[in-house]
C-alpha cells in the first residue's frame, strides 16, 4: 500500500478491514534514544481504531536472525 507514512497506512488498513488487533515491533535502536518506540508505533498507538501490541525486542535479536 501506498500512503503519506506507513503509521497512517497502518491505521487506514485496519479502519478499512475492522480489525480486532495491530500487532507492531519495537527495535531496540529507539529505546536509547529518547523515545521508546519510533516514530511509526507512536502514531499507531494514538490513532488505532483497535488494541495495538508492541513486540519490544531485546537488544542484539535482530541483527541474530539476520545473520
Amino acid at each position: 500500500m501506498r500512503g503519506r507514512g506507513i503509521g497512517e497506512e497502518i491505521v487506514r488498513e485496519a479502519t478499512g478491514h475492522e480489525v480486532d488487533l495491530i500487532v507492531m515491533g519495537s527495535a531496540p535502536k529507539w529505546r536509547r534514544q529518547s523515545r521508546f518506540f519510533s516514530p511509526t508505533v507512536d502514531y499507531v498507538l494514538r490513532k488505532a481504531p483497535s488494541e495495538v501490541m508492541v513486540i519490544a525486542y531485546p537488544q542484539g535479536v535482530l541483527e541474530e536472525a539476520l545473520s
